[in-house]
């Protein structure tokens, strides 16, 4: 029996695994998330909030147990780009 939960972002899937998991809207307009971006008042801070796109990403991507499905649509997120 196929079981589907909805998880409305990264941050709800530290504490959890899945035997199949899909990320949708990898794409370079949806990450980085550009509301957390927008905080960012230097330079320092703006790679902060990089490194923790990618370690969320990385997360939702290490969550699945058997399969992965990444979406996106125009051009893939650089956090993905570079493993292509």
């Amino acid at each position: 029996m196929l079981k589907i939960t909805a998880v409305p972002g990264l941050r709800c899937f530290v504490w959890c695994a899945a035997s199949a998991v899909a990320l949708v809207g990898c794409d370079a307009e949806h990450l980085p998330f550009t509301e957390a971006l927008a905080g960012a008042e230097s330079d320092d801070a703006r790679r902060l909030v990089e490194v923790r796109e990618i370690h969320l990403l990385y997360v939702g991507c290490t969550r699945a147990r058997e399969s992965l499905l990444i979406t996106y649509s125009g051009n893939l997120t650089p956090y993905l780009a570079r493993t292509r």
